[in-house]
């Protein structure tokens, strides 16, 4: 398996429209990232936390200067109190 470089994450509803997109973890919804107690562990790396509806969806990851890779996640949820 080859590490991606440098990842950037998007996530697709079932129609292909975008719903969120991450380069570098810290640059968007740090907080709530790091809320979720699992935050990765290089500032490079992407993370979304949005709640989603009961649907298909797509997550395309991709490094630099790579071609998107398929990612498959399993949902979770956090409690915040």
């Amino acid at each position: 398996m080859t590490k991606l470089e440098d990842p950037t994450l998007e996530l697709h509803n079932a129609d292909g429209t975008l719903l969120a997109e991450n380069d570098n973890w810290k640059s968007d919804q740090q907080s709530e990232i790091e809320a979720t107690t699992i935050p990765p562990s290089n500032a490079n790396e992407s993370a979304i936390v949005r709640t989603l509806a009961p649907r298909k969806y797509t997550a395309v990851v991709r490094g630099e200067m790579a071609a998107p890779a398929w990612a498959s996640w399993k949902p979770s949820t956090c409690n915040s109190g």
